[in-house]
């Protein structure tokens, strides 16, 4: 039921594909994160005065797209604990103010379960009843916020290399289930980082020094890595160093997440089946207005896609 779910809410069946992604838990992969609490679990009821637990499911990725939802329910008068990765607390604290954020692993802010609550819900179930259909979609242009200050002295670090124009990009993603199908090497960028007038810095998370340095040695291209950011590490620092781009070129990883949460243009590339919240055939993103979705063709064949890409990419660049 989990997966028919997913593939219900991939083709946007939102009332069907809600009610059977709650039996995730039932699962294999997902069934290790089910928290069980005495406290009743949500179910979409009145929270006026209520205080809800929301605690994290699945990776950071997934706790940044549902924390979408998360000025949906303050709306709505709930006093919540957002429990979320330790390397969230920071971002989501500055982001949601009236928010109590607590970790969900470490000792500096204290755990979700050590705190008093009515009732609680696994985030993702929020999705049942505050986006029952496209429409439930607010146009929110952003929802997080980086640290303006941290953002300002990455923006005019890679300003310095030369151009005005900053184009962040990521290839690669190490996910267990789908990783390999939605990767692609450095060199296939290749036609994209030809493009003249931009400077391109390295977004992409986890050891890359020896692919870039080898594509550098063959094209003589410069893709800027900035010791300064551990993307895996601090996903606060991470925030302002995607917030400094102008746009971000991206597959399907955190990084797209991230540019989206923040307002910042995006170029998203997926693969023919990607996973159930970027829907099937849309060019847009409901969960991310700033995101602009470039579909493969061809399973496995980035090529096309790549090639759009750098045609966007150099008519925004261009519009400077």
């Amino acid at each position: 039921l989990c997966n028919l779910g997913m593939t219900q809410l991939l083709m946007g069946d939102f009332r069907n594909g809600w009610e059977n992604f709650n039996n995730r838990w039932r699962c294999g992969n997902f069934a290790p994160g089910f928290q069980k609490y005495d406290q009743q679990q949500w179910q979409g009821g009145d929270l006026d005065g209520k205080r809800l637990l929301v605690w994290k499911e699945q990776g950071v990725g997934e706790s940044i797209i549902f924390a979408s939802m998360i000025p949906d329910l303050i709306e709505r008068e709930a006093d919540i604990i957002l429990e979320c990765d330790q390397r969230l607390v920071p971002l989501f604290s500055r982001s949601f103010p009236a928010v109590t954020c607590a970790a969900a692993n470490g000792p500096d802010t204290g755990k979700a379960i050590d705190k008093a609550f009515d009732l609680h819900a696994p985030l993702g179930n929020a999705g049942q009843w505050l986006r029952a259909d496209l429409a439930a979609f607010p146009a929110r242009p952003s929802y997080l916020a980086a640290d303006g200050g941290q953002r300002e002295i990455l923006r005019n670090r890679y300003i310095e290399k030369g151009n005005d124009f900053v184009a962040g990009i990521t290839w690669h993603s190490k996910g267990s289930t789908f990783g390999e199908r939605k990767s692609m090497t450095l060199d296939d960028l290749r036609p994209l980082l030809e493009t003249p007038g931009i400077t391109f810095v390295d977004l992409q998370y986890g050891d890359t020094v020896d692919e870039r340095t080898a594509f550098t040695n063959e094209t003589g291209i410069e893709v800027f890595h900035d010791d300064g950011v551990d993307q895996m590490a601090d996903l606060d620092m991470f925030a302002a160093q995607v917030a400094a781009m102008d746009i971000v070129v991206t597959i399907s990883n955190t990084t797209a997440h991230m540019a989206g949460a923040l307002g910042v243009p995006a170029l998203l590339m997926l693969g023919t089946v990607p996973i159930w919240y970027w829907f099937l055939e849309r060019a847009d993103s409901p969960w991310y207005p700033s995101l602009s979705l470039i579909r493969q063709n061809h399973r496995g064949d980035w090529r096309d896609s790549i090639a759009r890409a750098r045609d966007e990419l150099a008519a925004r660049a261009g519009d400077r």
